[in-house]
């Protein structure tokens, strides 16, 4: 994966592992969230590690988004993996989740 200069997520069904593993790794990609849960997980997680400029509007934004570097470079400038990797808030939300359960 290091060695692509861009990851295209598919549109029709959203890469989120390649998406997260992309994000780990600092590689690009471009992603079209769609209708369905599948098709918004690579938004999700652009609009968390601050990379929102990798989310395209439209089919066409996706193209010219795909092939413009200076787009994908200043969306890349403002990656925070903390953000994704080191955020333990959705881990506590679980835990009191469970937590809440166990005690009915």
């Amino acid at each position: 994966m290091r060695l692509c200069d861009i990851n295209l997520d598919s549109p029709a069904w959203s890469g989120g592992i390649t998406a997260i593993n992309c994000l780990a790794a600092g590689v690009p990609f471009v992603t079209l969230p769609g209708a369905f849960f599948r098709q918004r997980l690579a938004s999700g997680l652009c609009k968390a590690a601050g990379v929102e400029g990798l989310i395209a509007k439209d089919e066409d934004d996706y193209v010219e988004l795909a092939s413009s570097p200076d787009r994908i470079g200043a969306a890349m400038a403002t990656l925070n993996r903390a953000a994704l990797f080191e955020d333990t808030a959705p881990v506590r939300a679980l835990e009191q989740h469970i937590l809440r359960i166990a005690a009915l």
